[in-house]
């Protein structure tokens, strides 16, 4: 796992100093080695470097960048294949030599035996940029549910590519080089005010692109092509099983997933929320390891303390199903302090992109946690709720997809509309019909949008015209055009909820602290697993995620099986009115709102103003607009792209944050 950064320059010399800096700015990325290459032809000058976080081989061996045996091939690698043994079974058996235990190789090896369709092969977590001297190009890739980011750029006044890119791991050691100006894409800020997060291809940076997971890019003769390496789609169709099949497949894929994903040099454990989903992969781990597991989970004390026990309820399943599977449990305590928002600017300048979710704080601080545990890699439950039916809204929509079925179900509303009813009666047929009359892309706007298309309208100033959101929610619900209303939405999230916010939030905030983040729930198989199973094994008895309860019935503890779904969450709300208070009403006040760049801050105070007051508020739209301002803040300031501590340095200001370590009596399995 590491940090990787890339020049190619058609017209000019790259030159080590300039990669060296790219690599000062993600040094957290990779602790560990780190490497430059700099070589190529005349007219295509590359430059690669590495910052490496060393899981598999701990060697120097493992260092990059890394070369074939005769030096054609380069890579910078960041990632885990967990299927790369018997990946170099196979390359071995056709003459490639290696010289490591890694999968960095085997990904090399790979490229060689396959060009570009190995990336088809491999199943994990990974983002790469491969120099292929004899060829003359140099290949990008990124995994199929973009665990691992990979942003590139044109060079600075050469839009079409002609005169060379550079790539990184993260936005800012891309901004470091200054081949990018620090310009705001329009287009990104609507959808980030939309989602609360910006997805691939955008980000927030004019002339700045994320290639799109499952993806692969070819840079040569100055083109760059793009392409697909695997579709959601093709895993949507496959024969009807028993339910008892089912449950068996179910339990035998998830249960593989977790075991490879356990591989590592180094000591792996596993964040505990208590929820079903993470005591699954932990129940799963504990068994797999062959030494005591360690999870990790996160209590909040606020100023609103008659509601401490509702924002830890997590904490407080954690320890109970610690307990039972006899686990060494760690928790961490994060207090509402007046050195909570000096943590935040911190995160938010880490995340790369803002978000509207504050839990990325518990993310970090549980990383930092495990690291000073010894523990460098976390497993965690992210993507399963998508992909099985896990949340409330999951069992609603078959249920709406059912009574749509209904016969003259329209007309009848209509009639029922216009019938002589009490105000709130016709309030609600007006609703339902809505409801039904909606089509399918409207009713994931409604589920999802943070600021919807008529207020971002009036925040940009302008008339509602063509949504973009539409252009990247459209394709995927095309794609699972023959599957339930449920399966569209489940395809969607995956991509975007998981693909682009789950994971960004849990890369940077792990990679943060020199920690590498897994999802066992986002393996290959399990994926195809999920997208190939009908509505009616996901949602029984009105209940999502009813294969996963049957599967580990007796394995996972009951209180995990029957525990209702909850969101990874922190406790916003209360640090908003305790904490942040001041920050909220500074950073969005008038004057502040006036610099965000083409925003109407008449309507972007309409939520502060019901904030300062006391009133409901959508909580996630002032998180929006507070993670822009103070993410835009650091980007003018220049401490954006500044050069990152590492891990030692960022466990200090984890404590300065308020943060209290609370270990929990070590359990065994036979105590």
């Amino acid at each position: 796992m590491c940090g990787i950064v890339g020049i190619v320059d058609t017209k000019a010399k790259v030159l080590p100093a300039e990669i060296d800096a790219m690599r000062t700015c993600i040094v957290h990325r990779g602790p560990d080695a780190d490497g430059t290459f700099t070589g190529g032809a005349p007219g295509f000058a590359v430059g690669l470097g590495a910052q490496r976080l060393s899981i598999v081989d701990l060697t120097a061996a493992g260092n990059m960048p890394m070369s074939n045996e005769d030096g054609s091939v380069w890579i910078v690698y960041n990632g885990e294949i967990y299927n790369h043994a018997e990946i170099r079974t196979r390359l071995e058996g056709r003459g490639h030599q290696y010289r490591s235990r890694t999968d960095t190789e085997t990904v090399i090896h790979a490229y060689e035996e396959y060009g570009t369709d190995c990336f088809g092969l491999f199943n994990g977590i990974f983002a790469c940029m491969i120099y292929d001297a004899a060829k003359g190009r140099v290949v990008m890739a990124r995994d199929r549910t973009g665990v691992k980011p990979l942003y590139y750029a044109a060079l600075a006044g050469d839009a079409s590519y002609g005169s060379g890119l550079a790539c990184a791991s993260e936005l800012k050691a891309l901004l470091r080089t200054g081949r990018a100006p620090a310009e705001i894409d329009p287009t990104a800020l609507e959808i980030y005010l939309a989602l609360g997060y910006v997805p691939a291809p955008y980000s927030l940076i004019r002339g700045v692109r994320k290639l799109p997971a499952a993806s692969s890019a070819v840079y040569q003769a100055g083109r760059l092509t793009i392409e697909r390496y695997w579709q959601p789609s093709l895993a949507l169709h496959r024969p009807r099983r028993s339910w008892r099949e089912t449950v068996d497949e179910t339990r035998a894929v998830v249960t593989g997933a977790i075991e490879s994903q356990m591989m590592s040099d180094v000591p792996v454990g596993v964040m505990l929320s208590g929820g079903l989903d993470s005591s699954i992969v932990a129940a799963v781990a504990r068994q797999a390891a062959g030494e005591p597991l360690h999870t990790f989970s996160i209590g909040f004390e606020t100023h609103r303390s008659e509601l401490e026990h509702i924002y830890n309820l997590d904490r407080d399943h954690a320890r109970s199903v610690s307990a039972s599977l006899g686990t060494v449990h760690h928790e961490i305590s994060l207090d509402d302090s007046e050195e909570l928002e000096p943590l935040l600017r911190r995160l938010v300048a880490q995340l790369d992109e803002p978000v509207w979710e504050p839990s990325f704080a518990s993310i970090y601080l549980i990383s930092i946690l495990a690291r000073e545990h010894g523990v460098k890699v976390l497993l965690s439950g992210d993507g399963s709720d998508e992909l099985f039916g896990g949340y409330p809204w999951h069992p609603a929509l078959e249920r709406l997809e059912r009574i749509e079925r209904v016969p003259g179900l329209r007309a009848a509303l209509a009639l029922l509309s216009r019938a002589p009813l009490s105000s709130e009666g016709r309030l609600r047929v007006q609703d339902l019909a809505r409801k039904y009359r909606s089509s399918d892309l409207a009713k994931y706007h409604a589920q999802y949008e943070v600021f919807d298309a008529g207020t971002r309208a009036r925040l940009f100033g302008r008339s509602p015209g063509s949504d973009p959101l539409d252009e990247l929610i459209g394709p995927l619900f095309a794609a699972a055009s023959g599957g339930s209303l449920l399966a569209r939405f489940g395809l969607a999230e995956l991509v975007l909820w998981v693909g682009e916010h789950f994971n960004q939030r849990l890369d940077r905030m792990t990679m943060a602290a020199s920690v590498e983040g897994r999802v066992p729930f986002q393996d290959n198989a399990v994926v195809d697993l999920a997208l190939g199973m009908p509505v009616e094994d996901k949602i029984r008895r009105g209940a999502g995620k009813a294969p996963l309860r049957a599967a580990f019935a007796g394995l996972v503890p009951e209180i995990a099986l029957q525990r209702r779904k909850r969101p990874f969450a922190a406790p916003a709300m209360s640090w908003m009115h305790g904490a942040l208070r001041p920050l909220v009403l500074e950073a969005l006040g008038r004057d502040s709102l006036a610099r965000l760049p083409g925003l109407d801050p008449d309507v972007a105070l309409d939520p502060l103003e019901r904030f300062s007051k006391g009133l409901p508020v959508r909580q996630e739209q002032i998180w929006t607009l507070l993670h822009l301002a103070l993410w835009l803040d650091d980007l003018k300031g220049g401490r954006f792209y500044a050069a990152a501590s590492d891990a030692a340095a960022a466990s200090g200001a984890c404590r300065s944050a308020g943060a209290e370590v609370t270990l929990l009596a070590s359990t065994e399995a036979s105590t």
